[in-house]
């Protein structure tokens, strides 16, 4: 069984969603470990769409190339799908069903 495998925007971004001092050091405690949280879910599902299924409230909006994931009560995190092995219909839409990677794009504090 494949995994969905998460990727970073940069390698600040990594460094504060893979290690948990680092985290923790840059966003706090209990936003780091919400984050923590929130990629080993991911990684735990074969495809961007098990996820979506699984996140249910948590997904906040989904596009044709993007989606958000709410990340406590006071943060946005923005997923894009990464590589070019997915399926797009001719509608230009993802379909979801076939990520298997995604590039966790930026985590956004809310308006």
């Amino acid at each position: 069984m494949a995994e969905l495998r998460i990727s970073f925007e940069s390698d600040g971004l990594r460094d504060c969603c893979c290690t948990f001092e680092r985290g923790e050091e840059v966003l706090g405690t209990h936003l780091a470990r919400t984050l923590f949280t929130i990629i080993a879910e991911a990684e735990s599902m074969e495809t961007a769409a098990d996820w979506h299924d699984f996140l249910v409230e948590d997904l906040l909006s989904c596009t044709s190339d993007a989606f958000q994931v709410d990340v406590g009560t006071e943060y946005i995190a923005t997923f894009v799908p990464a590589g070019k092995k997915f399926d797009v219909g001719d509608d230009g839409q993802t379909d979801w069903s076939s990520v298997t990677r995604l590039k966790l794009q930026s985590i956004t504090r809310r308006t």
